[in-house]
Formats: structure tokens, sequence, C-alpha cells
């Protein structure tokens, strides 16, 4: 069920990009109602060439439009865990 006014995950991380002028963002989610919000990032991405991508979050069940529009996938919280890790690896180096 969802409200009768243009409010979303997917408005909301529209305006917090803007606001805060990110040239980046990684946005975790495993709902449906993330999928706004995936959508909203691809839009950014592909009209302005900003860095924003989305990461869905494998669970029992995982709603197939999170597979579907996620640009990535990975398998629950360990998995979000071990993508953290990644990137705060990869930042380290590139600080090195």
């Amino acid at each position: 069920v969802r409200p009768p006014v243009e409010l979303s995950k997917g408005t909301s991380v529209a305006e917090l990009a803007a606001e805060y002028e990110l040239d980046g963002l990684i946005y975790l989610g495993d709902d449906v109602t993330d999928v706004d919000a995936f959508r909203a990032l691809a839009r950014i991405r592909t009209e302005q060439g900003l860095e924003f991508h989305s990461v869905g979050v494998r669970n029992d069940p995982t709603p197939q439009e999170v597979i579907d529009y996620a640009d990535a996938m990975v398998d629950g919280v360990q998995g979000v865990i071990e993508l953290l890790q990644q990137a705060l690896q990869q930042l380290d180096r590139k600080e090195s």
C-alpha cells in the first residue's frame, strides 16, 4: 500500500543526492520498496553520468523485482559485510 503522494525511496534518495551534491552513491536494499531507489539511481547515472549504484541483498525470499533492477546482488548480511570490507580495502589502497 502506497500513499497517494509522489514520495518513495526513489524520490528521497534523489533529493538527498542532489541536496548533498553527491557524485557517487551505493544503495543497498532487499525489498520491493527499494526498487524505486534502484530505478532512480539508474536514471541519474544515465542522465548525469554519476557513480550511483544499487546492490540487492538476497534473502529468503528475495522479490524478483529486486533481482531484476539491482546493479549487483550480495547474499544476506554476510554479503553486505564482505562488500563493505572490500570497499574499505579499495579506499585504503587509493590513499596509500
